[in-house]
């Protein structure tokens, strides 16, 4: 992943690919919950990690002037610097300054940071041991004409 670009002229700002392109529920939640009420789910789950995201960055890197999310999907994540630690020679050609070279080391970081909030988000709502902890009665209602329905106390045996 590449997270280096301009967006604006003048600033420097970097782009983060935070798309999720397959999350598998359990089929244990899907035959229980109903898909409107799984995507509004995740929308709010995703919302709520992308708002940790964005406070753990602003603490964590104080150059961080401004981050939105953009895309048609809002499938990136922008980092707006409040500096610019870009610098170009008398033929235009970057300057490896010390301060880039820093920059370059965080926006690694950073990378990594998305990569690991996709890896859990994912693996959250993928868990059968968090939507039944998270939504309990959900998960315990029964459905007209269905028998009832009892958690399976080890859902990850099968």
């Amino acid at each position: 992943m590449s997270p280096y670009g301009s967006w604006k002229s003048g600033t420097d700002s970097y782009a983060f690919d935070i798309k999720v392109h397959r999350v598998d529920i359990p089929d244990k939640v899907s035959d229980r919950i109903g898909s409107e009420e799984i995507q509004e789910i995740y929308e709010n789950e995703a919302g709520f990690t992308i708002g940790n995201l964005i406070d753990s960055l602003r603490t964590r890197f104080p150059w961080i002037e401004n981050i939105r999310v953009e895309g048609r999907s809002g499938g990136w994540l922008v980092l707006d610097a409040e500096d610019s630690v870009v610098e170009r020679d008398r033929e235009g050609y970057l300057v490896a300054t010390p301060e880039a070279l820093k920059r370059l080391d965080e926006l690694e970081g950073i990378a990594d940071i998305i990569e690991e909030e996709k890896r859990n988000f994912i693996g959250r709502l993928g868990s059968y041991a968090w939507w039944s902890e998270t939504f309990p009665s959900l998960l315990n209602w029964v459905p007209p004409g269905k028998k009832e329905w009892r958690p399976d106390p080890d859902p990850d045996s099968h």
